[in-house]
């Protein structure tokens, strides 16, 4: 468990990437009373930590170091978070999604952290705190695996600026009348309890070359709006009935993001804008709206290739 990032379960369609090494600079210190531990840097702006050289982490310790006037986090809530990580007893950097591709959302849950691959300690840390808090923590391995095994994992210093949450409990599922798709596009097929599982190529033409935006069920919840916590069920596919590359559905945990430019695909962001809860929506994304020309080798997608979602939107926040 060298570096946080690689344990992160990262769906298709998102840009992400864990970036940074640079953990020291200037600016203000803030307050500490854990020992061998600086903090520098405007809550706007990343955080610096630096640590006293072979600093151990004995006793978990954790502080507030800029009080938010948000809600108070519960949990099982999900989150939006910037974060800044460091092994304790090196110095080396685990994540700093400042220098990556902005902040990462999950539940304040330790199942569905672990289902994700986060350290499940993470929850017991920011439940309680409010938006807008940044909180200074010092974890031991034990309490950073909150009683799993705890086995390769670092004493870790974090720093979170939790930016959004989401405080409506996302849907089940989504359910109503189902509009049927366009004549010349792939059909969605759903098992017996209308859960999507792919689509079917018959009846469909040559891949369209714009951006399709289809509605199969309207929902009545909330709009998306830019900068939304969203939380969906999805399955994407190769257009029109090839290798399924991605989904949440068996894997049974839907997955949160923040609807904005660098983190998704294009293909998302523009087709998810305006969409309401509740609603299932297929997006049929040409390449230059998905990876584009680079494709995505680690899902098995060429720069040619166009691809379909079918996408539950169970949350806004």
């Amino acid at each position: 468990m060298r570096r946080l990032c690689v344990l992160l379960a990262i769906p298709a369609f998102l840009l992400s990437a864990c970036g940074g090494d640079d953990s020291e600079g200037g600016g203000s210190a803030s307050a500490s009373v854990i020992n061998g531990v600086t903090v520098t840097g405007e809550r706007d702006e990343a955080p610096k930590l630096k640590l006293d050289e072979g600093l151990k982490i004995k006793e978990t310790a954790t502080e507030v170091l800029e009080e938010g006037d948000g809600p108070e986090l519960k949990a099982g809530e999900t989150i939006l978070v910037h974060m800044v990580a460091l092994q304790a007893d090196n110095q080396e950097s685990l994540i700093n999604t400042y220098e990556g591709d902005g902040p990462i959302a999950f539940a304040l849950d330790q199942q569905r952290l672990m289902q994700v691959g986060f350290p499940p300690g993470i929850a017991d840390i920011l439940e309680g705190r409010h938006t807008g808090d940044r909180v200074l923590t010092a974890m031991t391995p034990k309490d950073l695996m909150a009683g799993q095994s705890s086995q390769g994992a670092p004493a870790l210093v974090a720093v979170f600026d939790i930016e959004r949450s989401q405080d409506s409990e996302p849907l089940d599922g989504v359910s109503g009348d189902a509009a049927d798709l366009p004549a010349g596009l792939p059909q969605l097929q759903l098992n017996n309890e209308d859960v999507p599982t792919g689509f079917d190529a018959a009846g469909a033409g040559k891949a369209p070359k714009e951006l399709g935006v289809h509605a199969v069920i309207e929902g009545d919840g909330d709009e998306i709006e830019s900068g939304d916590l969203v939380t969906v069920n999805y399955l994407g596919q190769i257009y029109p009935d090839g290798n399924i590359f991605d989904q949440s559905y068996e894997r049974g945990e839907p997955t949160t993001f923040q609807l904005r430019e660098g983190a998704l695909i294009p293909g998302w962001v523009k087709g998810l804008e305006g969409m309401k809860k509740g609603s299932r929506v297929v997006l049929v994304i040409p390449p230059a709206d998905g990876y584009g020309k680079q494709g995505n080798p680690n899902a098995k997608i060429k720069g040619t290739d166009t691809l379909v979602f079918v996408i539950d939107i169970l949350g806004i926040g």
